[in-house]
């Protein structure tokens, strides 16, 4: 069972960067997209500048990420539950496990980056398809 999260945008509001060493955008997990991983190496980003990255949570992830945490809602690790009391036919991936797709964005946009803050609304909860 796999759970995708999209994180349609990061914007980047501040320009306070370490200078890039390399770049990796893809492998079989990751896929980041958008002008942040078309930077040069060494170049500073603009603010602005958006990346995008899609990646898909299976149940083992949320239970992983559950026990790591201590955030073991049954509505994170039991589809069975998450059916009778979210309507949803899969477990919601934890905000904070699709949150931390930011770190994936950085690390592969933007290596050596100091990343101090982020701000993370959901307008929806991250599920299955």
């Amino acid at each position: 069972m796999l759970m995708t999260h999209r994180l349609v945008k990061m914007r980047l509001l501040t320009s306070r960067w370490a200078t890039t060493m390399s770049t990796s955008t893809s492998d079989n997990l990751f896929q980041v997209e958008g002008d942040l991983t078309k930077l040069a190496p060494g170049a500073i980003p603009a603010v602005g500048m958006e990346a995008q990255v899609t990646h898909a949570f299976s149940i083992e992830d949320t239970r992983a990420f559950a026990g790591i945490s201590g955030d073991n809602n049954s509505l994170h690790v039991d589809a069975d539950f998450a059916l009778k009391y979210a309507s949803k036919s899969k477990p919601l991936v934890q905000g904070l496990l699709s949150g931390s797709l930011f770190a994936t964005i950085f690390g592969r946009t933007v290596p050596g980056a100091l990343y101090i803050t982020q701000n993370m609304r959901w307008k929806a909860p991250a599920t299955g398809r």
